[in-house]
This record gives structure tokens, sequence and C-alpha cells, in this order.
């Protein structure tokens, strides 16, 4: 059965859901859960709805007591990655390989990513509603992770894997396979409030195979879901992730939770500022934005040695390895190879840097073009070099 979440604003601090990712809203508002189920009792629909001028009396989503701290059976790092698991679902649905695909989200797929999030404090899975929980707590941690998943140079499906293999060395079977499985609900869910919110039509038969529902296979196949469980969570009846009865606007009392944050849509992007943990630095450090001139970064590698122009771009060690391979190679064709590859890199990241993006510490991009233009150039140099020795040694 398709879930369907409408998007809402967040109410009274006295009454806000402990996760938020309240979508550019600031309004009193509150949510009500309103559940729909069909003759078989499952759940046919599940609507978060929007309430501009509710009664002081509306119940809240209840923040379920955790029957298990989960977080003190891993170390910050480990408990880090399985942070990072839904941003690596959301990155593999959609196809975001790379840090700097993050700036080619749509406000569709952000609100969709949010939407999704908010349900964490109804989820079944303890360990699952304590990972969102804990990182939706406040802003900071928020951006924090989402730019440490967004500089992991793995793939998603790498991380996915080490998401299922931390969680099955270290949890019962049946915990981390609630975990995994409800990962790929969201994974799903993600998908079909996304297309809602893009105004397409949902596929009648998923089994078709749409680029979502494969990007959702290889999510499951990466936290190694077995076939049976992955089918049914995809194309037929998905394992209820949901909490409903204790949810209920008829079962539950106003719960007061403090700590609630704020964040829109305009907060997810790969470049935020955040405070860098040592979790990051271990990955990959990056460079940001910068107006430093291509023609001065490329010039400097020219008339100096390669990598000059690294790192005049901020790039120490990975300009300082390619000075010593110009130096030491330099009496040989490698080291002149070396420097040409060099002068098209440093131009090449200045330009990069130039358009607001972010590049990796060792990260190269080269421009070929430059790169050719400079090897004519020394091609013709050295053609000039011996043409000029054949004609002194001729004139003697």
């Amino acid at each position: 059965m398709i879930v369907a979440l409408e998007e809402y604003c967040e109410g009274p601090r006295s009454v806000r859901p402990k996760a938020g990712l309240a979508l550019s809203c600031w309004q009193t508002a509150k949510q009500q859960i309103v559940s729909y189920r069909d003759n078989a009792g499952k759940i046919d629909t599940l609507w978060l709805v929007e309430k501009s001028a509710p009664p002081s009396d509306t119940p809240a989503i209840p923040v379920s007591a955790p029957v298990n701290n989960y977080k003190a059976q891993f170390s910050e790092d480990e408990w880090t990655t399985l942070q990072c698991g839904i941003y690596w679902v959301f990155r593999q649905l959609f196809l975001i390989h790379r840090g700097e695909d993050a700036d080619k989200l749509t406000e569709a797929q952000k609100k969709a990513f949010g939407t999704v999030l908010q349900t964490a404090p109804i989820i079944k899975s303890a360990l699952a509603r304590q990972v969102l929980l804990s990182l939706m707590e406040e802003r900071e941690t928020f951006t924090k992770v989402w730019a440490t998943c967004f500089m992991d140079p793995r793939h998603p499906a790498d991380g996915l894997h080490a998401v299922s293999e931390l969680v099955d060395g270290k949890l019962p079977t049946d915990i981390s396979l609630e975990f995994k499985r409800t990962l790929l609900i969201l994974g799903r869910f993600i998908h079909l409030e996304h297309e809602k919110l893009a105004g397409t039509n949902l596929p009648e038969k998923p089994g078709a195979l749409s680029e979502p529902y494969q990007c959702l296979i290889l999510v499951g196949s990466s936290l190694r879901i077995l076939e049976k469980e992955l089918m049914d969570d995809l194309f037929h009846t998905p394992m209820n992730i949901y909490d409903l009865p204790s949810a209920s606007p008829q079962s539950v009392k106003q719960t007061n939770v403090p700590g609630t944050v704020h964040l829109s849509p305009s907060v997810i992007s790969a470049t935020a500022p955040v405070k860098r943990t040592e979790y990051q630095q271990s990955i990959q450090p990056t460079i940001t934005s910068s107006n430093k001139s291509p023609f001065i970064a490329a010039l400097l590698s020219y008339f100096l040695l390669g990598g000059a122009g690294q790192i005049y771009l901020g790039q120490w060690k990975k300009g300082l390895a390619l000075m010593i391979s110009t130096f030491v190679l330099s009496f040989v064709f490698i080291g002149i190879l070396i420097q040409v590859i060099g002068i098209g890199d440093a131009y090449g990241v200045a330009q990069k840097l130039r358009k607001g993006k972010s590049i990796g510490e060792w990260e190269f991009n080269i421009n070929w073009k430059v790169s050719g233009l400079v090897m004519i150039t020394y091609a013709i140099a050295i053609c000039g070099i011996v043409f000029l020795i054949f004609l002194t040694s001729n004139s003697r």
C-alpha cells in the first residue's frame, strides 16, 4: 500500500514532535495523524494533515520511549555511519553519486526527503527511531552528517553495505533486519512523496522497474535484504514500519518535547558550513569555492614546477607531490608529462572553485584542452631546439 505524506508546519514548542524538518513554515500549527485501513486491516494511507488553526487540546505525536539505548553499543564514528544510512538511500534513489551533484537537487526532492524524515517519532524500529531522532536533534547535527555523507568518496551502495555489516555484526538478526528494511521502505516513501510533489502519476505496477525502483533494488541488495523481503517491501505489501496505534489521536496524550529544531529545504546542502569532525577529516578534506584566477594557477605551474598552481589554490599536499615528482623526473619525458597534467589540473580546479563548488584536497579536475595546448607549445619548443642544434652542428 502506498503511503502519502502531506507537508505540514510545526506548532508551538510544547506540542512539537522532536524530529522536525519544517518546510520553510513558522506559523502556528499542530499535527494530527489520520489513518485509513482497508478491509484486510493493512495501512492504506497515512496522512500528516496540516491544521492552520487547531484547538488547544490537539494531541501531538508522542516520541516512543526507546526500549534500549542502542547508541551506547556503537562508537561515535559507527553511529555517524548509521546516521548516514538514510542519506545514502536518498543519494542512491536520486543518483547523487558525487558531492557536487547536491547542487542539482530539486525542491521536490528536498521536500520529499524532509517530509518522510518527520515520521521518525512513530517508527517502530527502536534503532531506526533513535538514529533518525539523534540526527535531527539539532540543526548543526543535521547539516554536519549531511556534509559528512556527501564528502564520503564511497558510492552510496558501498556506504549502505558498510551500514549492513555494522548492524549485522553488533546486533541480533531480527533487530538488524528490521532496521535495514525500515531504511528501504523509507526510501520507497521518499520516492512516492517526490512523485506526488513533482506532479507525476504513480505507476500502478512498479514491477515495470522504472529507474527509481531499480535504484531501490540496489539499496536493498546493498543492505543484504533477502529477495523475498525486498520484493514484498517494494512491490507487494511492505512491512508496517509505523507504530500507528500508539500515535492515533484517540489514544495519545499531549506530550512536551523540548529541543525541537526547525530546518527548511534550503539547509539541505552539501556545502552547508559545519564544524569538521575527526570522522570527516579522516575521509577527505575539501576546499570550498574560491575566486582565484585559473590563468594565474596555470602560469605558476608552467613557469615554476608542476604543482605550484595547486598550492596557490590550497591543495598543498597534492601540489607538493606534483612538484617533487616533476623535479625528480625532470630529466626524463615523464617529468614533462607530469608538469603538463599539473598545468591543466590547476586550471580546471580553479575553474571549478570559481563556480562555487567544493573539491577534495587530492581530487583532480584536469582541463585536457589546456594540457593539450601546453603539450603543443612544449613540442614546438623541443623541435625548435633540435632544429637549432642541427643547424649549429652543420655550420661547423
